[in-house]
């Protein structure tokens, strides 16, 4: 028997998808070469995508659009890693630039995990949190501040020597708060596979934990929520 719309979710949950399109906008601002097309249009469909997300809670079956969504999602995040290992190859290393597609490819993996757990499917979700956790500590395990620190000095050799020691000092802090966030960033991710492991074990209905965000107004995106820069 066809399950009927439930009215209460009738409306999209505008504030959270603003959330969602503020956080892009964030990111996005950050890319010096967004102009590329490639890489606008990802941006374009990671937010259309969420949008899809959020207004499919308010139809009958929303099973098809949800995992419409995550074969998106999964190349999405995908390619955002990709990116971000190649930013972090470059020869002019940018940390903004890193960053800005680690964020990105965080928001896309947020979202899969959350469509994923929406549909009760908790091994693919634990998976999909896993190969995460995986992509992020490959990408950010491995700096400290002293690899930070070496980075921005090279970008300082044209300085006069108290031009260089101004800058140490300003390197200094920046690089130790670009490290607590990398910090920041492996645990939070790493929360939300222990959160999935959880609710398999529990035997508790996906579908039903990420409702009860809804109910509090929170995003289903926030289940691996994360710290920006």
């Amino acid at each position: 028997m066809p399950q009927a719309e439930d009215p209460g979710r009738s409306d999209p949950l505008t504030g959270q998808i603003k959330a969602i399109d503020d956080r892009l906008a964030h990111i996005e601002s950050r890319i010096e070469d967004l102009h590329d097309a490639e890489i606008q249009r990802d941006f374009v469909t990671l937010r259309a995508v969420c949008k899809q997300i959020d207004d499919a809670w308010s139809i009958a079956n929303p099973l098809p659009e949800w995992s419409a969504a995550a074969g998106a999602l999964y190349q999405l995040e995908a390619r955002f890693f990709d990116r971000a290992r190649q930013a972090q190859n470059a020869p002019d290393f940018a940390v903004d630039r890193f960053e800005s597609f680690i964020d990105a490819a965080l928001l896309a993996s947020a979202a899969l995990v959350s469509v994923r757990t929406a549909m009760d499917d908790l091994n693919a979700a634990q998976i999909a949190a896993a190969d995460t956790v995986a992509n992020l500590n490959s990408l950010t395990n491995r700096i400290g501040i002293l690899e930070l620190l070496e980075t921005r000095m090279r970008n300082d050799m044209a300085l006069t020597l108290a031009g260089r020691i101004d800058a140490l000092a300003r390197h200094r802090v920046e690089s130790f708060a670009h490290v607590a966030l990398f910090r920041a960033r492996e645990d939070q991710v790493g929360s939300a596979s222990h959160t999935i492991s959880y609710l398999n074990r529990c035997g508790y209905s996906g579908r039903a934990y990420l409702e009860k965000l809804r109910d509090n107004k929170q995003s289903p995106i926030a289940i691996m929520e994360y710290e920006q820069t």
